[in-house]
């Protein structure tokens, strides 16, 4: 699930997808980073995120 949130942003905003990785900083919650710089996104499998204009949703299956 991790490779692909970082392959959907990388290709929907155009950045190179080696320079994309998740980290986790202060209680161990993970954020996203591009080029060394947080991008200020938390990371969640579950809910949209939005920084620096940029917002992203991972694809939520319906549960039932």
């Amino acid at each position: 699930m991790r490779n692909q949130l970082l392959l959907d942003f990388s290709q929907k905003y155009k950045l190179e997808l080696k320079k994309l990785k998740i980290e986790k900083i202060q209680n161990g919650v993970p954020r996203l980073f591009y080029d060394g710089k947080d991008l200020g996104l938390v990371i969640s499998l579950t809910h949209c995120g939005v920084f620096g204009g940029f917002s992203y949703c991972p694809e939520i299956p319906n549960k039932r």
